[in-house]
């Protein structure tokens, strides 16, 4: 999370373990919660904010070309064009599961950002 703004990706994880008894082996799994910042248009940022919202739209940027490269069975998948890709490749690219919930804006003049 970044301390200085409310306008930032926040990724939470719990790794947890557990003994089989029947089978005497531990299991060990990961469960991350990651909450990231909406994409915005540079000019409704405010002058202070262009920096912060360049970066996040970045990461969305370099998020969705991943999801891309995967999605079309590319050979090469770009996880270290970002921060964010970089701490999600285990999730994305390995064995793991994604779900992915999406809060979208219902309002009409949000429409053209929002889809």
């Amino acid at each position: 999370c970044n301390e200085r703004s409310s306008r930032s990706h926040c990724v939470f994880t719990v790794r947890f373990q557990g003994w089989n008894a029947a089978k005497e082996r531990t299991k060990k799994g990961i469960l991350s919660f990651c909450d990231l910042a909406g994409s915005e248009r540079l000019k409704t940022a405010g002058s202070e904010n262009i920096k912060e919202t360049q970066a996040i739209n970045k990461s969305l940027a370099a998020l969705g070309n991943t999801i891309s490269a995967l999605v079309n069975g590319e050979r090469h998948v770009p996880t270290r064009d970002s921060r964010l890709t970089y701490l999600l490749r285990d999730y994305l690219c390995g064995t793991g599961k994604v779900l992915m919930i999406c809060a979208l804006a219902a309002e009409p003049e949000n429409t053209s950002e929002t889809l």
